[in-house]
């Protein structure tokens, strides 16, 4: 059980033993209270709080010698008030905000102050069971796992993280069912080798259900940011003015779902050349099968509008009406109008003529044509269902990948080893409204019937990607001493990158994307009870190609998120107290270098140079005071350190950036009892 700042309250507890001879059981259980360490001031909530638990349950039987079952269960609930989502840009459309009477905390993300205009809700219940046979028999090891698992997702947030109702609904309801099967047939030959064989089975099942509709804030917002653009184009379509656009309830209704089969075979063999070279060579082969969908519904008639045909008709009746001025005609006037034609045919279709020639050339030119700046407006533009006529949505891939490895033991002591082995990953499917038709497709979708308005490129899916790494090593363990290190190069074709986009993904394949790196760590013990730790990882990572990346080129460029330098440095000590306790202390420190938060170089630049870069010590001390009960005082990230995890365009502020906080310090005490 432990204690801890902001009312933490956690406790866990399992038990285990025999029913009879030939069956034991285990019973665990875990539950996790703690208000929130941030505060909403627009509803008056904390923001981050913990309230979860779980319980788990194993049988082991054992009907024979031969012959092991395992049988485990568990399910467990996530309730809780999340995530804060702090303002780091603060852009142009701040001061709508304010102006509308909204709220929000401008470019301070660690107040750990928010405004919202309602609480938001994270549950989460995630259960499982599977099954372990091990059966023995002629010098072999036959192992079956079936598993099954679930998870029912549901979320209602306030996603423009403002007290302005801007986007009044954001729900999300996700369940995802997953049923996998593995066999496995191992044995030896002599002291020659070992080998294994196996199959595997994976089918998955993904529903996701959605909702996004606009706040009452949401014309005023607008109208603030436009001049009164909406009224102004209801006018000039001749609409109801006021009552058309930017009105409460108007969004999306999304359904999306992939159903996913997928099925390998693989086989391994650690060939003992002699007593000190092993070689090792494995192979597996995957085909992996998905159908996905998605069907939306848009009531958001304001960006269907095409202000690129609008802006033609009236740059059209602008100049024509210009030019009749200069002859003394009124346009607006039908009697005047009619005397010019009948008087002047030729000049009227001469002046028509170019008029349409300078609408033809300037309807795409935002300089000539004032209302393409509206579609900064047009937040959720049509949507393509699939599959259709043109897109399956359907995928189909298999791959044969290979490993290869050479250990060889210099001592006892002390092991080298290379090695080669190639990786793959199936195509994955955006299931979100970012999701975009690929550019060629997009001719054969209106030829069908079915493009629409202001319909913009993109992808639907990014391809597999394949992995070829190549490493070298060591490892050693000596008394007191052990170390490894590795020296590994890694090359991704076809990487999968997914950036996250605030309220969608932009899901896109890198054309190469590279790191090389050393990784490293020691345990040293250079006294009774002092035991050190170090661990490193050094990589150059980088984008070889990456022309279509929803950035544009990035090629040449450090992928986002990746720090070149993580350390882990711990050290605990173990020593006896005057009064005969057993005692400890110990500390670690987690350091990763600064990395950039965003691939996009535009947003870089809105984040002013913000990286994230992470420094958190963390500490405990302990002893033990017999009778099976030990007492600890711990603290996590005891200096505070700040840094943003991740960083995202606010949603519906252009100019602005939203990120996520890291958890500041925790402290606490736990007492345990061991019976």
């Amino acid at each position: 059980g432990s204690l801890g700042n902001d009312n933490l309250m956690r406790a866990s507890g399992d038990i285990t033993g025999p029913i009879t001879d030939k069956i034991a059981y285990s019973l665990a259980a875990n539950i996790n209270k703690r208000d929130g360490y941030a505060d909403d001031l627009g509803t008056g909530e904390d923001m981050n709080d913990r309230n979860r638990w779980g319980v788990r349950g194993q049988l082991l039987f054992l009907p024979t010698d031969d012959l092991k079952i395992r049988v485990i269960a568990d399910y467990n609930e996530i309730d809780e008030t999340c995530c804060v989502a702090a303002n780091i840009t603060n852009g142009p459309t701040g001061a709508a905000i304010f102006a509308l009477g909204g709220a929000l905390d401008p470019e301070d993300p660690f107040s750990y102050e928010i405004y919202s205009n309602y609480a938001p809700t994270n549950e989460i219940e995630n259960y499982g069971v599977s099954a372990q046979v091990d059966y023995d028999f002629n010098g072999m090891t036959l192992t079956s796992i079936t598993s099954a698992r679930g998870l029912d997702y549901l979320q209602n947030a306030d996603a423009d993280f403002t007290s302005a109702d801007l986007i009044g609904t954001y729900f999300n309801d996700t369940s995802i069912e997953t049923f996998t099967q593995e066999l496995r047939l191992a044995g030896s030959h002599e002291d020659a080798f070992d080998w294994m064989i196996g199959g595997f089975y994976f089918d998955e099942t993904v529903e996701i259900e959605n909702e996004i509709y606009y706040g009452t804030d949401l014309r005023g917002y607008a109208d603030i940011l436009s001049g009164g653009g909406y009224a102004q184009v209801e006018a000039l379509l001749g609409l109801p003015v006021g009552t058309t656009f930017g009105q409460p309830g108007q969004g999306l209704v999304e359904s999306y779902g992939q159903d996913n089969q997928s099925w390998s075979v693989f086989a391994t063999v650690d060939a003992y050349v002699t007593d000190r070279l092993t070689a090792t060579v494995g192979f597996n082969y995957t085909e992996d099968e998905k159908d996905a969908f998605a069907q939306v519904a848009n009531s958001d008639p304001f960006s269907a509008l095409d202000f690129v045909s609008i802006g033609n008709s009236v740059l059209y009746q602008t100049a024509v009406a210009q030019t009749l001025a200069g002859y003394g005609i009124d346009a607006t006037d039908p009697a005047q109008l009619a005397a010019f034609a009948m008087a002047n045919p030729a000049a009227l279709a001469q002046i028509q003529a170019g008029a349409q020639a300078f609408a033809d050339a300037n309807d795409d030119n935002a300089a000539v044509n004032p209302l393409l700046g509206l579609q900064a407006l047009q937040f959720f533009p049509p949507f393509v269902n699939y599959p259709n006529a043109v897109e399956s949505g359907s995928s189909d891939d298999e791959k044969l990948t290979y490993a290869f490895r050479v250990t060889y033991e210099m001592s006892d002591n002390f092991d080298v080893y290379g090695s080669i082995a190639t990786g793959f990953k199936a195509t994955s499917w955006n299931l979100s409204r970012d999701s975009r038709p690929f550019a060629g497709d997009i001719p054969s979708l209106f030829a069908q019937g079915l493009g629409v308005t202001n319909l913009s490129a993109g992808t639907r899916y990014a391809g597999p990607e394949e992995a070829t790494v190549y490493e070298v090593g060591m490892k050693a363990a000596f008394d007191n001493l052990a170390f490894n290190i590795a020296i590994f190069d890694q090359e991704i074709k076809g990487f999968q990158s997914n950036v996250f986009l605030g309220t969608g993904y932009a899901l896109s394949n890198a054309g190469i994307q590279s790191t090389k790196g050393i990784e490293a760590d020691v345990t040293w013990s250079p006294m009774d009870g002092l035991t050190l730790f170090a661990a490193g990882t050094f990589l150059d990572p980088l984008y070889d190609e990456f022309e279509n990346s929803g950035a544009g080129d990035i090629s040449g460029q450090t992928p986002a998120g990746i720090s070149e330098t993580a350390l882990s440095l711990a050290a605990s000590y173990d020593f006896t107290l005057p009064n005969g306790w057993d005692a400890f202390v110990r500390g670690d420190w987690q350091y990763e270098s600064p990395t950039a938060l965003t691939d996009d170089p535009d947003e870089v630049i809105l984040l002013n140079g913000l990286e994230r870069e992470v420094s958190v010590f963390n500490a405990a001390a302990g002893f033990d005071v017999g009778n099976g009960v030990d007492v600890s005082i711990w603290g996590r990230n005891i200096f505070n350190d700040e840094y943003i995890a991740e960083a995202f365009p606010a949603v519906a502020q252009a100019g602005s950036m939203t990120g996520y906080p890291n958890a500041p310090r925790a402290f606490g005490i736990t007492v345990g009892y061991e019976f």
